[in-house]
């Protein structure tokens, strides 16, 4: 984890800006130092160096330089106290710092020997220090600032551009359907061209989306009301029905059957209906064994198992206590062993309950690699798909599994055949 201050930098791109052209201008004036001390002082004293030789072998008397930049001696290559006593023992070539005076403390000092003489060039660098950092360092360090003085321009403007976008995204991201038109009358007045309009736009589609959750929910209204009536009337009728002492047990059976049908029908509209609100089922009861309503769903689809020659094996290795609500899991479990019926060839089905899971195992063909991530996708199904029905059921047990807090995993066994495991992965207080 990065120190504090770090953080704090990494946060502000200004100041990292900051440093960064600080940095800059560090390692450009240590780079301009190191190239007129190394590469062009070092050619300008060899250049000079040369030309002087030149001059002398035509001339003995041509003067030695003499400048507020440049100082030369020449003596014999045997004959060094002439000499002051800094120079004495310098090596052929550029000696790059030398104690020459108090005046000039440490200078570069070319030698070079010719026709059994030494000459030795000092470079007074103080002076051209002051012209390095006159014309080079200062104009620099002033197009450097004026960089940095653009750059934080541009970056204040462009930040005035976009943080009243970025405040109105923040604001439309935490708005709610019951508080949208709220915010957005609290929030149009402080914004100005075009974020005015973006605005204006999103509280436009804000009211169209309203518009469109009002009529879907008294659709939901009416559509629940309707369905509702006509299953409860039926609901009536078998009860009225099986009170009828003259029905044979085969018909009493039926009706028995039919009645159990009616009701999950009515819970199964009750569940549809707030899946389509995007609603939350309330849960106000208690934990209740699980063993029995897998018990009722293997019961109502004996039918349907005597058909394709199966037989459902229960195994309770330990009591599970579920905590959603009974017609939550009426309805994972229905999906889930249908599935299992629909896709067997014949044999058993095993269902193995344990303290807080069930598996339910088929012998059937499995799900080819490539569709297990997208198993609980709508009209998405596995091998032998033409005994099942649209594939849109385990598009809603996954719904319901995520709503209640449950963890549902496929795969595919080594054996052959599926395996579905249905987890409570939060207990509720």
């Amino acid at each position: 984890m990065l120190p504090q201050p770090l953080n704090r930098l990494r946060s502000n791109p200004m100041a990292l800006q900051l440093v960064f052209i600080s940095l800059l201008l560090l390692i450009t004036i240590l780079l301009v130092r190191w190239v007129t001390e190394q590469i062009l002082v070092k050619e300008a004293l060899r250049l000079e160096a040369e030309s002087f030789i030149a001059e002398y072998r035509e001339d003995p008397n041509f003067p030695l330089p003499h400048t507020r930049n440049l100082i030369g001696y020449l003596n014999p290559s045997k004959d060094k106290h002439l000499l002051p006593p800094p120079l004495r023992h310098l090596p052929e070539g550029l000696t790059a710092e030398v104690f020459y005076s108090e005046d000039y403390q440490q200078v570069p000092v070319f030698v070079q020997s010719f026709d059994d003489k030494r000459l030795h060039l000092v470079y007074l660098e103080a002076n051209v220090d002051k012209l390095v950092f006159l014309f080079g360092i200062l104009p620099l360090t002033l197009i450097l600032m004026l960089l940095y003085l653009g750059t934080w321009i541009s970056y204040r403007l462009t930040w005035g551009a976009i943080s009243p976008v970025l405040h109105l995204a923040k604001q439309v991201r935490g708005m709610e359907p019951e508080n949208a038109q709220a915010i957005f009358d609290r929030e149009l007045p402080k914004l100005k061209g075009e974020v005015a309009e973006l605005g204006e736009a999103l509280q436009h589609y804000s009211q169209r989306i309203d518009q469109l959750i009002k009529r879907e929910r008294q659709f939901t209204s009416d559509a629940s009301h309707e369905l509702r009536t006509p299953v409860t009337i039926l609901d009536g009728a078998i009860q009225m029905l099986l009170t009828d002492p003259s029905l044979s047990e085969k018909a009493q059976s039926r009706l028995t059957m039919m009645k159990k049908a009616s009701r999950d029908l009515a819970e199964l509209i009750h569940v549809f209906l707030l899946l389509a609100r995007e609603s939350t089922i309330v849960n106000d009861e208690s934990p209740h064994p699980i063993v029995p309503l897998v018990s009722e769903e293997i019961e109502k689809l004996q039918p349907l198992t005597s058909e394709n020659s199966l037989e459902i094996e229960l195994i309770v290795i330990s009591d599970w206590r579920v905590h959603a609500p009974h017609q939550v899991v009426r309805i994972i479990l229905s999906n889930l062993i249908r599935n299992a019926i629909n896709y067997s060839n014949g044999g058993k089905i095993e269902i193995k309950i344990f303290t807080d899971t069930i598996q339910i195992c088929d012998n059937g063909p499995g799900i080819e690699p490539e569709l297990l991530p997208h198993i609980f996708e709508r009209h998405v199904r596995g091998r032998g798909h033409n005994k099942a029905g649209e594939g849109i059921g385990l598009s809603i047990v996954k719904r319901l599994v995520d709503d209640f807090d449950f963890q549902i995993q496929y795969e595919n066994r080594p054996q052959g055949g599926l395996a579905v495991t249905l987890k409570e992965i939060h207990v509720h207080q």
